[in-house]
């Protein structure tokens, strides 16, 4: 299910763009207009739309403001003022944070909840299974595609109107206060942190300096706000730390608020579970292979449950939840094969889990892995490597690994099939591309096919290979 960001109509006089950006304007605003639709991309531009050029690394905006103009857009906010324009401009020092500056203002026109999602992994499924239970009562908004970070939680935000209820927020990081900022232009009233991995730990450090940015979303959150928490995370004590709002829980372990119980999987292959929360149970569905997806529901159930949504309605919702891209998508292809299409991304964690998918998943034929490397690990990255080689070798009858940082994980997957007479057949590729070439000779009828590496490893063209 691919998703877009889609346009919105949000409107701005040019005082209220002012006064959001505290902009500067390049000559005297004579006649009064409302801007309608807040637009970053310079070629679907019209007249009513109000442009922010946005500068980068590798590219500047400021540069298609004479075709912007061509287009009769009658305002642009900017960091250097075109002098032969005859558009309205807005200048501020850094167009982006006044595009966020501008979101904030549009958010708070809306009294409603709003639901902040940061964790390791699992934040766009938690996100995709919440909007689809609010959905079951409210008019709900949510973020799209991999749409979390600081351009991204802003155009999502101007297409708040006045008929959402509520709103489901992604918010994603690759550092320290990149969280603090989303949640500063955002202003949710609720937070869900999903988990903490050491995913992105080369650039932080530490996990635990991981769970510190993430925790920065609970930080933001209001004395009346909400915090969901994982309960079975060893830095729950720390992320309830942080917290100055109340707290409810979820997880597998006694003690979570609201807590998955006699999880398996069908003939289907589809996680079915209850949830038990003050000594009731719902039992739960999910049109979706992988008992992890278990607990994100979970999360998701909890909040929603919160604001007041019946459970029957909520298990009812969840049963009808897709995931967006290639995330724990089950696909039927020839020869009775079946891929378990998870390559939109990697770490630790969520490797761990959709191999553990790969095992549970029913079927009499082969378990086949075909494994990338998982980015951003830094010096946990052999280490890691190493302990999903461990887990993939004891059971995988074929494990084809892809990408330089793939190789400690497949060299331990050998011994480990050693230790336990799995008589394992392995390839490696330096590439994806070099794997999509070879990959159908490796196949069997009837295998099942697990497929899960980083973004950037770039494992969709394996999978459109063996879907050939």
């Amino acid at each position: 299910m691919a998703e877009t960001l889609g346009t919105n109509s949000a409107s701005f006089t040019a005082e209220e763009v002012q006064r959001a950006t505290n902009a500067t304007l390049s000559q005297p605003n004579e006649a009064p207009f409302t801007f309608q639709g807040v637009v970053t991309d310079s070629r679907i531009v019209d007249e009513n739309s109000l442009f922010v050029a946005l500068k980068g690394e590798k590219f500047d905006a400021h540069n298609f403001l004479p075709q912007v103009a061509e287009k009769q857009v009658k305002g642009a906010i900017v960091q250097q003022v075109d002098e032969q324009g005859p558009i309205l401009q807005f200048q501020v020092p850094d167009s982006l944070i006044a595009l966020g500056d501008l979101a904030r203002f549009h958010r708070r026109r809306f009294d409603i909840s709003l639901v902040g999602i940061t964790g390791s992994y699992g934040k766009t499924s938690t996100r995709a299974l919440l909007f689809a239970a609010l959905c079951s009562k409210f008019n709900t908004l949510t973020s799209k595609a991999n749409f979390n970070n600081e351009i991204g939680v802003p155009m999502t935000l101007f297409q708040l109107d006045e008929n959402h209820e509520t709103a489901v927020i992604e918010m994603g990081m690759r550092g320290r206060d990149q969280i603090d900022y989303l949640a500063k232009v955002a202003e949710p009233t609720i937070g869900i942190i999903t988990n903490v991995g050491p995913q992105h730990v080369e650039l932080l450090g530490s996990v635990e300096e991981v769970a510190l940015a993430k925790a920065e979303l609970l930080e933001n959150l209001p004395e009346e706000g909400l915090a969901v928490l994982p309960f079975d995370s060893q830095f729950f004590d720390l992320l309830k730390s942080k917290c100055k709002c109340r707290i409810v829980t979820f997880g597998v372990h006694e003690g979570a608020d609201y807590r998955v119980v006699e999880a398996q999987i069908s003939p289907d292959g589809w996680v079915e579970f209850s949830v038990e929360f003050g000594g009731e149970e719902w039992p739960v569905t999910l049109r979706l292979p992988g008992i992890h997806n278990a607990v994100n529901a979970t999360a998701a159930f909890a909040v929603a449950h919160q604001l007041g949504i019946e459970p029957t309605a909520i298990s009812l919702a969840l049963e009808g939840a897709e995931l967006p891209g290639a995330r724990m998508r089950v696909v039927k292809a020839n020869d009775g094969i079946t891929i378990i299409d998870d390559c939109y991304n990697a770490g630790p964690d969520s490797m761990r889990a959709a191999l553990q998918t790969l095992l549970d998943f029913p079927g009499s034929g082969r378990r086949v892995a075909i494994l990338g490397d998982m980015k951003e690990l830094g010096a946990y990255s052999e280490p890691e490597h190493q302990k999903i080689g461990t887990f993939a070798g004891q059971f995988a009858e074929l494990l084809v690994c892809v990408g330089g940082e793939s190789r400690p994980l497949l060299n331990s997957a050998v011994r480990a099939a050693k230790e336990v007479e799995n008589d394992m057949e392995i390839h490696w590729f330096d590439n994806a591309e070099s794997a999509h070439k070879e990959i159908a000779s490796f196949i069997q009828p009837n295998d099942v096919i697990l497929v899960k590496g980083s973004r950037s490893v770039g494992l969709e063209v394996v999978v459109e290979g063996l879907q050939k």
